[in-house]
């Protein structure tokens, strides 16, 4: 991640942006009064200077007015932090809310899924969603360092008027600030060096405390063993930010050590010049407040820089996802040539496909012509590629090489939103979404979401009516024990998954991805033939399985290994000629015999 001079000076101001967004008018007015309050706090020592000057004169009018001073300056800096505390948190609570929604609109926005799937990515989503609380509190941050340096400029000025040689005393709070600066930078290494650690025992956790695995943990007696690895990974992790944290302490506090010398020394400045007769006993009055002034301004100021800091990692980072989801928003590419297709084909022309990072691609020279309305099943061993080509097909990645064609028309001149406007998925892994079973359901083609008739419907072509007559409130019913719902069978829930990917009747391309592993093979032959009977036009389907009983009825069937596409035919074709489909398909027969 960038974190030069041009990535701090972006999120500083990104910061700003998200400040003012809530309220120019009230933001202003809050950086307005820390000024006013800083300056404020400075120049009690002023006052004091003027009661003991006043006290040494006696007169009686100069230590009146020095009071009305101090009165005055204590009474405007408690009312400023009274009036704008509530009027900062309001900004922080706002700013709070839009950063949770940017962010979530730009994962949304993301048209793969290398922000889910690549590990080096994962480590910097799981920063960033630690630095939220951070970045929404980054207003408090730049106004206690604006009020922190105005009240220093205040005291430097006060210092240098009793005698100029007073300015070394600032000069020894460089130190202290270059060590919080160095401080910081190391704990930040050694955060981002143990990211995938800390996200690793998060997982370790979840697994322990998670109702899903739950049962498989006390079967197999696992959870003694995945605490023991949580303790193992944590406590590396941990040694190595502690390591980090004693070094910045160290230098801190050495840093403190010559500040405070340098303090001892402007005080017994100031005494010899009072007892030359070059300073009055208000002066001296004056710079041992302000020493003890400065002592807690520098150390504010750096508690305050390293708030301020991290607020700009945090910051930083959100304007690495908005970089990186301006980067992985692939644009059509309208000066493409077309390739080969017949209208309403899907073809797939050479397509090669790499992970990001992988050392060898998981596709390699594929190349399959579907006719419209025609269903391809993929089948294959588990790592075959199967799943990979469905991501292809999705938009999820781009090929590495090669073409994916439908309609005629290359779909890297496609813009991805629009493409998945025409196609419809279930996939091996669904989402369980609890909400009301018609949104559950509905979310599968948003503009009917709430026409209870069409979610029928569409529960019918999943052969799924049963669910909602089996629920006390029917399509209305809240699933999901997370909010109190009611909890589905695993079965019941790949039957929404289906009755979702059905919501669209009229797709261009239908993809089913393991779309029935819960249903018996009979639910599963009958559900894939009646989706393409209930589409209102022709659907091309893309059928992955493992059970190849239920892929015999496709029009064509693909056979993938190690990537590679080796056999292709329909069912009796691929049968006769023995050669990897055969073998695979006479191995599932016999588990049946």
């Amino acid at each position: 991640m960038n974190t030069g001079p041009r990535a701090s000076g972006r999120a500083g101001w990104l910061l700003l942006r998200l400040a003012f967004r809530t309220g120019v008018a009230r933001a202003m007015l809050v950086l307005v009064l820390a000024a006013v309050a800083g300056a404020a706090t400075a120049a009690i020592g002023l006052g004091l200077k003027l009661l003991v000057d006043g006290a040494a004169a006696g007169s009686a009018s100069r230590m009146l007015t020095a009071v009305g001073v101090l009165v005055g300056l204590v009474t405007v800096n408690g009312l400023i932090v009274v009036g704008t505390t509530q009027v900062r948190f309001t900004i922080e609570q706002r700013v709070e809310l839009l950063v949770d929604q940017d962010i979530l609109r730009t994962c949304a926005s993301l048209p793969g899924l290398e922000h889910v799937e690549d590990p080096a990515v994962l480590d910097r989503m799981d920063l960033l969603r630690g630095d939220r609380p951070m970045i929404a509190s980054a207003w408090g941050a730049i106004v206690e360092n604006l009020r922190a340096i105005v009240r220093l400029v205040v005291i430097i000025v006060l210092l240098v008027s009793v005698n100029p040689w007073l300015l070394f005393l600032c000069v020894l709070a460089v130190p202290s600030l270059w060590a919080s600066t160095a401080g910081e930078r190391r704990s930040r290494r050694a955060e981002e060096a143990t990211a995938e650690s800390e996200r690793l025992a998060r997982s370790l956790f979840t697994l322990v405390t998670n109702a899903a695995t739950a049962k498989e943990a006390r079967v197999y007696g696992t959870n003694g063993l995945l605490a023991d690895r949580h303790q193992t990974v944590l406590s590396g992790l941990w040694r190595v930010r502690q390591r980090a944290d004693t070094w910045s302490y160290v230098v801190r506090y050495g840093a403190q050590v010559l500040f405070v010398l340098g303090s001892l020394g402007a005080g017994a400045l100031a005494l010899v010049d009072a007892a030359a007769g070059r300073a009055s006993a208000g002066d001296v009055a004056l710079v041992m407040t302000l020493s003890g002034q400065l002592d807690g301004a520098v150390g504010g100021a750096v508690r305050l820089s390293d708030w301020l800091r991290r607020a700009l990692r945090g910051a930083s980072r959100y304007v690495w996802l908005t970089d990186y989801a301006a980067a992985a928003t692939v644009p059509a590419r309208p000066d493409a040539e077309p390739h080969p297709g017949r209208p309403g084909e899907l073809v797939l022309d050479r397509v090669s496909f790499s992970y990001p990072g992988a050392s060898t691609p998981t596709l390699r020279n594929v190349s399959v012509r579907v006719p419209v309305g025609a269903t391809v099943a993929i089948v294959g061993d588990n790592g075959a590629g199967k799943t990979t080509l469905v991501k292809l097909l999705c938009g999820f990645y781009r090929p590495s090489a090669g073409w994916i064609v439908m309609d005629g028309v290359d779909l890297s001149r496609v813009p991805v939103e629009e493409w998945r406007l025409r196609l419809s998925a279930c996939f091996q892994d669904f989402a369980r979404f609890e909400f009301p079973l018609q949104e559950t359901v509905g979310v599968g083609h948003l503009p009917q979401v709430a026409d209870a008739a069409a979610v029928t419907a569409a529960l019918a072509r999943a052969d799924a009516l049963d669910i909602p007559a089996g629920l006390a409130d029917g399509l209305s019913t809240q699933l999901g024990r997370t909010f109190d719902g009611a909890e589905l069978s695993g079965g019941q829930w790949q039957k929404t998954a289906l009755a979702r990917a059905s919501m669209r009747t009229a797709p261009e391309l239908l993809i089913l991805d393991e779309p029935t592993a819960s249903l018996d093979p009979a639910t599963e032959s009958a559900l894939i033939d009646g989706y393409t009977r209930a589409a209102s036009g022709p659907v091309t389907t893309v059928l992955v399985s493992h059970r190849l009983n239920a892929v015999g009825m496709a029009d064509l069937i693909v056979v993938l290994d190690r990537g590679e596409v080796v056999e292709t035919g329909t069912h009796d074709a691929l049968i006769a000629a023995g050669g990897r489909y055969a073998d695979l398909y006479e191995l599932q027969a016999r588990r049946y015999r």
